[in-house]
């Protein structure tokens, strides 16, 4: 017999049962029963080594059934008040809960509905309303608390009135229906307040807090939480204590405060400790593994995962395993160990199917296709993402419903199916809206901020972004803050406005250095790196990077050095470091093979194919090439394609094979215009412009260069824009039309000079000149040759300087202004010394 359960006799004795006198029970079939019920209180024996716990009560559930049986109800309603040898000393029906069996005792309780009474009845649909509720049946579970509130309310039992409102309001609560649950709450308040029950009190303060921290309202919900803390400490309730001080390490948690979470947390565990509470003790080291995992501190994160999977398996305590298998699984991702989540992630939807916990089996559907989405197998991650959003909307969790909707949403928006996953994102927003879940619409307007970021519509892109981090500086999310703020960074950097980028950039370095942010840290510095690589800055480059490489290595979080390590690959390409970039590129290809991410595996073969570009080396590019375009046709991303396409295209153009260059530009094109990106669109244009113009087809070629302009004028991305009006003006010079030519040129200076971009606007000048030259405005060409020697000479260019001189002079002297002329002439003399000598340097 367990050493949880009484010895027989006692129970029998209890049960006011006397073995001797049950073979004189008439009629048979009852005397039948009652021995059944004898037999199982005192012989029933099983595996004390077995980690079934409900082998454990099966004795105590089979004697139920035999005395309820009998139709002797009064003592089959005694017989569940035996308690057990535990630690708490539990009625045998409640460690049923305990241990997660809500199936047996949703049995138990059916059996004595309309047996002995309202009272018993409304005990009876209080304990089957908790049953359904924590099976995810919470239409099921409305119904048998709005019973017992029927049978209080009208026995005028203020006391089980509560229960039945704190049943209700909680289930309101999981549907997403805060102001139902709100509302049910305060009603329960009001009544504990009445009655002067200030355990229940607290009870109904902690509750009330609940929504309010969903809605996102999480001052609101502190002080809920806090005064139900105060109250537990003056009645020295230890649980009570503890469960506030869990509820105040979440808020806390979702707020990005993790180290004052993690303070609560911590307070939370030490009561657990005292008291010897394991199931309890089980979730805070939970708790604080999902604080360790949050600031990027994995090992921290897995050591507490792992002591409350093994405290939970200890005790049988199957929701708790479910939930420490699914930190482990969610921990492991974030570090890029795919295929050990996925093996956390598979026990866990196990577990929840078998205590057929229908919100946990939803939970692990997610975070299973968030790892068959990450490993590019779409397929399977929408069949996941599909069945968890079924679930949401059979049980009507409306949060979950649009959880669900933005996960299917990341899905295509990963294959690049960006009107699809713009439609998801839309459905996802309007349900966080009409429940009112601030940080469900924040996280929505993220993803449709991504979306048109991608699509290249960048003002929206920012509007949403904008929206979304009003929404968490409103409610304090710092985490999210840091997030938001990252991508409104590159938003600037796809402009072309760095200042702005960078501000934004360091921005998220404060806020995730502020909450001890980890990963934060090391996306900024990712961000950050990209900024000074794009400007040229190299050596900050290197060093952003470094650090973005040093804070994924001490966190093991391998997707971010992959990451850090290919772009530094860009950067000493960049410096012409060759062979440090390709050991660099090579290092990102291992480990994006490692961690099975075959993106990232096509990202770091495509930048290989273009080192091997810029070696010049077009037979190893092309290999690369290919390699990448194979992979990411494979895996479905359709923007990694059109990108390898115009890769491809420029390695076939730079072999002057014009013909499979514009080939591949078009089907880059053809894609980009599936894909529905200007951007892209753009992009693939301007290179069919300049194979057109390689051609000799002009005339396509500005046809094809207008409609880029076109594209980056309504994007507002500059930086590329002042480069296709240089190659319209080019030509229109080359068909001898230098008025048009002119015109283009003037546009590109202007815009130049408004960007700051000395280097399209030292082109501007040159080109100008010679359409100047060209209409016989030589006046008009030297003020040209002019500014941009001064430009030259500003930006320390010493080795450019002397064809612009010498044009200057030649300039000078068709208009016979002989010692301007000569001056000028005498300066080229002096630079050609200069440059002789070696005195020169291109800086």
């Amino acid at each position: 017999m367990s050493a949880i359960l009484l010895p027989g006799q006692s129970v029998l004795e209890e049960l006011e049962i006397e073995p001797s006198r049950v073979r004189q029970i008439k009629p048979p079939w009852k005397r039948s029963h009652y021995q059944s019920a004898v037999n199982w209180i005192t012989k029933y024996e099983f595996d004390a080594k077995g980690t079934d716990n409900l082998n454990k009560l099966r004795g105590y559930l089979e004697a139920f059934f035999a005395l309820c049986a009998t139709e002797d109800w009064e003592k089959a309603a005694k017989f569940l008040t035996i308690r057990l040898n535990t630690p708490n000393h539990e009625e045998w029906h409640n460690q049923l809960e305990i241990w997660n069996y809500y199936s047996e005792q949703i049995e138990v309780y059916s059996k004595l509905v309309s047996k002995l009474g309202d009272d018993f009845d409304a005990f009876c649909f209080h304990g089957l309303g908790y049953a359904h509720f924590a099976l995810g049946n919470y239409h099921q579970a409305i119904e048998y608390y709005q019973q017992e509130l029927a049978i209080a309310q009208a026995g005028n039992d203020r006391k089980t009135t509560g229960k039945a409102l704190s049943g209700l309001g909680s289930v309101y609560q999981r549907l997403g229906d805060y102001a139902k649950a709100i509302d049910f709450h305060e009603q329960h308040l009001k009544i504990t307040r009445e009655l002067g029950d200030r355990p229940d009190e607290a009870t109904a303060l902690g509750n009330l807090g609940l929504p309010y921290r969903s809605q996102g309202n999480y001052r609101q919900a502190i002080q809920y939480f806090e005064q139900a803390l105060a109250l537990m400490q003056a009645a020295d309730n230890w649980r009570g204590k503890e469960v506030a001080l869990n509820n105040l390490g979440g808020a806390y948690f979702f707020l990005g405060d993790y180290p004052k979470a993690a303070e609560y947390f911590e307070q939370a565990l030490a009561i657990t400790q005292t008291t010897g509470n394991r199931e309890r003790q089980g979730r805070s080291l939970g708790n604080l593994g999902s604080i360790y995992r949050a600031q990027g501190d994995y090992q921290q994160a897995l050591d507490y995962h792992q002591q409350h999977l093994v405290l939970a398996q200890e005790i049988g305590d199957l929701a708790g395993e479910s939930d420490a298998l699914s930190g482990l699984g969610n921990t492991c991702y974030a570090q890029g160990n795919f295929s050990q989540a996925m093996h956390y992630h598979q026990q866990d939807l196990r577990i929840a199917q078998t205590i057929g916990d229908r919100p946990g089996i939803a939970s692990a559907l997610g975070n299973l296709a968030n790892i068959y989405q990450v490993q590019n197998d779409y397929d399977q991650a929408i069949e996941y993402y599909q069945q968890q959003l079924a679930i949401e909307q059979a049980i009507g969790n409306r949060q979950g419903e649009s959880a669900a909707l933005g996960n299917v949403g990341t899905v295509y928006q990963s294959r690049g199916h960006y009107p699809q996953a713009l439609a998801y994102f839309e459905q996802s927003l309007a349900i966080g809206s009409q429940i009112e879940h601030r940080e469900g619409q924040a996280k929505a307007l993220g993803n449709l901020g991504i979306i048109h970021y991608l699509l290249g519509n960048f003002e929206q892109s920012a509007a949403h972004f904008n929206q979304g981090l009003s929404i968490v500086r409103d409610i304090g999310d710092r985490a999210e803050q840091g997030r938001l703020v990252g991508n409104l960074g590159n938003v600037y950097m796809a402009l072309g406005n760095y200042s702005e980028a960078m501000n934004y950039f360091e921005q998220a370095l404060s806020i995730a250095e502020s909450i001890g942010n980890r990963l934060g840290q090391g996306k900024a510095f990712g961000n950050l790196g990209t900024a000074y690589l794009t400007l040229g800055n190299y050596s900050r480059a290197v060093h952003s990077f470094q650090q973005q490489l040093d804070l994924a290595t001490a966190i093991s979080d391998r997707e971010g050095e992959a990451s850090a390590i290919g772009n530094l690959g860009i950067v000493f390409q960049s410096l012409g470091e060759f062979t440090k970039a390709i050991d660099c590129h090579h290092a990102n290809l291992q480990i994006a093979q490692t961690i099975g991410d075959r993106a990232s595996e096509a990202h770091a073969l495509g930048n290989l194919g273009n080192m091997y570009q810029s070696l010049g080396d077009l037979t190893k590019a092309h290999e690369y090439l290919e390699q990448a375009l194979s992979l990411s046709r494979e895996i479905g991303d359709k923007k990694g394609e059109a990108a390898l396409l115009g890769n491809l295209g420029i390695v076939h153009r730079v072999r002057k094979d014009y013909a499979k260059a514009k080939d591949y530009f078009a089907q880059h094109l053809a894609i980009a215009q599936d894909l529905g990106s200007p951007h892209s669109q753009a992009i693939a244009l301007y290179n069919l412009g300049l194979t057109f113009r390689h051609l000799g087809d002009f005339q396509s070629a500005i046809e094809c260069y207008q409609q880029s302009q076109k594209h980056y004028e309504d994007l507002g991305i500059q930086q590329e824009w002042v480069n296709v009006l240089n190659n319209l003006g080019v030509m229109h010079s080359l068909l001898k039309q230098h008025n048009q030519a002119a015109e283009y040129y003037k546009q590109c200076l202007d815009l130049a000079r408004s960007t700051n971009n000395h280097d399209a606007e030292n082109l501007a000048l040159g080109n100008l000149a010679g359409a100047y030259l060209q209409l016989g405005q030589n006046h008009h060409a030297v003020e040209c040759y002019e500014q941009q020697l001064t430009l030259l000479r500003t930006m320390e260019r010493s080795v450019e300087q002397g064809k612009v001189l010498l044009a200057l002079a030649n300039t000078q002297f068709r208009l016979k202004n002989l010692r301007q002329a000569i001056e000028s002439y005498c300066q080229f003399l002096v630079w050609i010394i200069l440059v002789g000598f070696g005195f020169l340097r291109r800086s």
